[in-house]
């Protein structure tokens, strides 16, 4: 591949983008806002640096290059090798950009296939979230037949005041405030309508546990640095 200089037009780099290519280049691509995963840096892109994604006819792999629009130093753009994905095809006729972590390739027989660049500690990360959150769900069935006092199976806003109460108390603490009495009880019917999904005025297991695990999932993944967090998921 050349590198031109328009202005100059002259050619300032010649690249050997896919070794062994016989049947050529089939495509150059500029990568539209490609993510940090793409990108190698979590930091904020550089206005400075582009991408650009390279393939051939015959060769299972794409390149990212990185195109440096001008060089401090040598006072010109510059073009370098990035990342390398193969592939299990056997020649890519395109590729192209579907989303700023995905790249599609469509292979010499029409065939498509999607390369997604994943963050495998915030995935490894949610995996950890999640079986954190099975774990807080199935605390909430001893928690739902320790208030229900009467066992009939639904739990009333007297049977809820404790916890209502709590999410209350835990307001008027995080916010600095103090709540007359109207004020919390007009938060407590709040809470209850919220938690009330079909209206009927009691509280079932399934409306608890999806209510208390929103709060959760807001909390511990939505708002990590949320200032009502105290302690961890796995302490809660």
């Amino acid at each position: 591949m050349e590198i031109w200089s328009l202005a100059n037009k002259k050619i300032v780099k010649y690249m050997d983008t896919h070794s062994d290519c016989k049947a050529g280049i089939s495509s150059i691509v500029e990568l539209k806002n490609p993510s940090y995963l793409i990108r190698g840096e979590r930091k904020d892109a550089d206005p400075n640096v582009r991408f650009v994604i390279t393939s051939a006819f015959d060769k299972n792999e794409f390149k990212i290059w990185k195109l440096v629009n001008r060089h401090e130093k040598f006072g010109r753009p510059d073009f370098n090798f990035h990342i390398k994905i193969s592939t299990s095809l056997s020649g890519i006729s395109a590729v192209l950009q579907s989303t700023p972590d995905q790249i599609v390739c469509v292979d010499n027989e029409k065939t498509l296939k999607f390369y997604n660049f994943i963050d495998k500690v915030a995935q490894q990360e949610e995996e950890h979230f999640q079986s954190q959150v099975l774990k807080f769900q199935a605390s909430v069935l001893p928690f739902f037949e320790n208030i229900d006092l009467d066992k009939n199976g639904h739990l009333d806003i007297f049977e809820l005041s404790s916890l209502l109460a709590h999410f209350i108390n835990r307001y008027e603490e995080c916010h600095n405030c103090k709540l007359s009495k109207d004020e919390r009880s007009k938060m407590e019917e709040e809470l209850f309508l919220d938690m009330d999904g079909d209206q009927s005025g009691t509280i079932d297991l399934l409306e608890l546990k999806v209510f208390l695990t929103r709060k959760y999932d807001n909390l511990f993944r939505k708002k990590p640095d949320n200032k009502e967090t105290k302690g961890t998921p796995e302490e809660v």
